[in-house]
């Protein structure tokens, strides 16, 4: 029998926890504890397998030795990891409840594993429009630019005209490679995080007049996905300060600990009201500007992360991103 004929209640939170974009093994640990509780004296664990059959993780422990397990299938076919029961040697155990426990895990890893991927695919499109820009729109503008000046140098051109459009093409060939860079930085691949933080604070910030300070260091191998949307998020909470927040300063700090990637973004501009802007409504009132917020809350949430914004009128605003490297 289905878990959601079994289970309606737990089975109807824990998909309303998933569509919330709760992250996967939280979830799953909350499941099999709820369903312990249900049970009693019987206790269900979960364990996963990492790496193929290399690594296992407990997201649920049993307190006695298990009596009987089921093995949860992946996405692609390989064990993705099994359920497990015990109970006192005088209780029986409905296996059928451990089948059913077994496929719904299953399908929650499923749904999990396309969100991933969903990432990943963001991720190379950003890549690609990068890259398209370098070698397309960014060298044709340049051409123009070179041309430009040659013309500029002969002797019956109209010279006000050209250095006008020379004006033109020049500051269009600036906004196009800060698009690029915005989208998938070149330093990143090669010096990672803090460095590329670095060169788009001090090649895109730090001209308009603002101080920008750029502190810490990452001591651990995180995935390239992970250090993207690490630099896509705080790049958003730069550029929101820079553009809307009047801030005379700008600082950046990269820590990791506890197998967490910590971000801080902190200005000391003119702040605003959390609340009343509709941060985490979905639903921007006025011309904050931060319209952002939302969509960077949903990136962090689909990595079972945590973005947090703390700003009042007049004292600033610090915007915490956490994103857990497994």
């Amino acid at each position: 029998m289905p878990f959601e004929r079994l289970f309606p209640t737990m089975f109807a939170e824990t998909v309303k926890e998933l569509l919330d974009d709760a992250p996967l093994e939280p979830l799953l640990r909350r499941l099999c504890e709820r369903l312990s509780e249900h049970l009693a004296p019987t206790s269900v664990g979960l364990t996963r397998s990492r790496d193929g059959e290399s690594a296992e993780v407990t997201i649920c422990a049993l307190t006695n030795p298990s009596l009987a397990t089921r093995e949860v299938i992946g996405v692609d076919g390989p064990r993705w990891g099994w359920v497990s029961a015990s109970a006192p040697i005088s209780t029986d155990i409905d296996v059928t409840l451990l089948d059913s426990l077994a496929d719904f895990v299953g399908w929650l890893a499923e749904r999990h594993a396309i969100r991933r991927r969903r990432l990943d695919s963001i991720d190379r499109e950003r890549q690609l429009i990068a890259g398209q820009l370098h070698d397309d729109s960014i060298q044709a503008m340049t051409a123009v630019s070179l041309n430009l000046q040659r013309l500029s140098r002969m002797s019956d051109a109209d010279r006000e005209q050209i250095e006008r459009l020379l004006y033109l093409t020049n500051d269009a060939i600036d906004r196009l490679r800060h698009m690029m860079f915005s989208l998938h930085p070149p330093t990143l691949a090669v010096d990672g995080l803090v460095a590329a933080l670095e060169e788009y604070l001090d090649g895109f910030i730090a001209p308009s007049g603002v101080r920008t300070v750029v502190t810490g260091d990452i001591t651990v191998t995180i995935s390239p996905r992970l250090e993207a949307l690490a630099f896509r998020l705080a790049r958003s909470a730069v550029h929101n300060s820079w553009k809307h927040a009047q801030a005379s300063t700008i600082d950046v700090e990269v820590t990791c600990s506890d197998n967490v990637v910590r971000v801080t973004v902190h200005d000391d501009g003119v702040g605003f009201d959390v609340e009343s802007a509709g941060y985490g409504t979905g639903h921007h009132h006025g011309s904050v500007g931060h319209a952002g917020i939302d969509y960077s809350h949903d990136l962090v949430s689909e990595v079972g992360g945590r973005y947090e914004v703390v700003s009042a009128q007049g004292v600033g605003t610090t915007v915490l991103i956490e994103l857990p490297i497994d």
